[in-house]
């Protein structure tokens, strides 16, 4: 018995996980549409959406990150924390 709970809290979880991730993947494609500078917040938008994708469409992510490097490099961008 506790093994059927176990196994419907991982579906469950894994189900919640995709819909929330699908959300967050959304959002961020949505800030990349409207955010015409190519500024900090759009070179952190496609590194954040490259981290999104990793593991779903990895070669969406590659790309996504490649932009960002090349943006970053271009604007000489260094982030401080």
């Amino acid at each position: 018995m506790r093994n059927i709970l176990l196994l419907l809290f991982c579906y469950f979880f894994h189900i919640n996980h995709i819909l929330f991730a699908q959300g967050t993947k959304d959002s961020l494609m949505s800030i990349l549409r409207t955010h015409p500078a190519q500024d900090t917040v759009y070179i952190l938008t496609l590194a954040e959406l490259a981290n999104e994708l990793r593991y779903d469409m990895p070669d969406s992510s590659l790309q996504y990150a490649t932009t960002a490097l090349l943006l970053a490099q271009k604007e000489l961008y260094q982030r401080y924390w």
